[in-house]
């Protein structure tokens, strides 16, 4: 598949109509890490939350799904300037993480994205039974001040039964780790 293809095929990937499809690779690579050798168990597509796993792993798990971004970062309107330059015959400038106070500005979205969470569902569904995974496509995790954000999410009570993060790290290529359980 030649660069212009691939381009078009992430554009859709990362527009609206591709949510699903980007929370179902999530749920895979959750999956993946969290229940290795374990064969994949039925999964139901729903609004809310946004997958529902049969039984086979330890009883029926509830899986939100939710993505943090930099503060502002469109990565539709991205990858579109980027088509549109591959098409122009252009070379996109990469996009680079402002690595200053990477902790706090790190930690912040983390916790503004559970708070988003805990506002959305407080009073119309009981999150005690679900498992929020957050996808965070930041590559500082492993370097990251986990305790601050242990603390920080611990303060928010956010109800589910459990939050994960999945964020990228060189090897394995995905790492999930758990900064809340009930």
């Amino acid at each position: 598949m030649d660069k212009l293809k691939k381009a078009q095929k992430a554009l859709v990937f990362f527009s609206n109509e591709g949510k699903k499809d980007r929370e179902r690779w999530v749920l895979d690579k959750w999956l993946e890490i969290k229940f290795p050798y374990t064969p994949l168990p039925k999964i139901t597509c729903s609004e809310c939350p946004d997958f529902t796993l049969d039984e086979g792993l330890a009883g029926e798990q509830f899986v939100e799904i939710v993505e943090v971004l930099d503060e502002g970062r469109k990565r539709h309107a991205e990858y579109q300037r980027n088509l549109q330059n591959a098409e122009a015959g252009k070379i996109s400038d990469p996009i680079h993480d402002d690595l200053e106070d990477i902790d706090e500005k790190g930690i912040h979205r983390v916790t503004d994205t559970v708070e988003k969470k805990i506002r959305k569902y407080s009073g119309k569904h009981d999150v005690s039974n679900w498992i929020l995974v957050i996808y965070a496509n930041i590559w500082i995790f492993d370097s990251f001040d986990w305790d601050k954000l242990l603390v920080k999410v611990a303060g928010l009570k956010p109800g589910f039964r459990s939050i994960d993060i999945l964020y990228p790290q060189k090897s394995p290529p995905f790492k999930v780790r758990t900064i809340w359980q009930c």
